[in-house]
């Protein structure tokens, strides 16, 4: 652009959100479908099951890159030591779709959605209640219509996956 060009606000009706544009370029496949490295794939089906797993894990509250625990403290990789690290949500679920099932795995913002919990409760339940407690509780999810946009990844541990 140069130096005429202008930003202008658009109106709240006028453009569609980020997340419609998204799900209306990814293409929609049946999970018996999907092969490895499938990109922006959208699948319907239902959770039918939430993986064991931590639900959060330690991020840099300046570039919310993963940090290490070291003996000099906790460290991010690229601004270095950090006081007190943020928290990222993560969860996987077993979507089943009616053709196959495949295990979706959401961060941040979606896995939010999914735990239904801000960060600082989450991580209040976490310390007081511990992670297996908490996705026991939360497999009354089952049966929860999901739709998920993603890339599709096998795992060495299972599985293909969407995440």
């Amino acid at each position: 652009m140069g130096w005429q060009a202008r930003i202008v606000k658009a109106s709240e009706t006028g453009l569609p959100s980020a997340e419609e544009i998204r799900k209306g370029s990814a293409v929609s496949k049946k999970i018996i479908d999907l092969k490895n490295e499938d990109s922006n794939v959208l699948v319907e089906g239902k959770i039918i099951g939430v993986n064991q797993g931590a639900l959060f894990y330690n991020v840099c509250p300046k570039c919310g890159g993963k940090v290490q625990r070291l003996d000099e403290g906790i460290v991010c990789d690229k601004c270095g030591e950090v006081k007190e690290p943020a928290i990222r949500q993560v969860i996987s679920v077993r979507v089943d779709d009616g053709s196959a099932q495949i295990d979706a795995v959401a961060y941040g913002k979606e896995a939010e959605k999914i735990i239904g919990l801000g960060n600082e409760e989450l991580k209040k339940q976490r310390s007081e209640r511990g992670s297996e407690s908490m996705i026991e509780e939360l497999q009354e999810l089952g049966g929860t219509k999901i739709t998920v946009i993603g890339r599709v990844k096998q795992s060495e541990y299972s599985s293909l996956q969407i995440g």
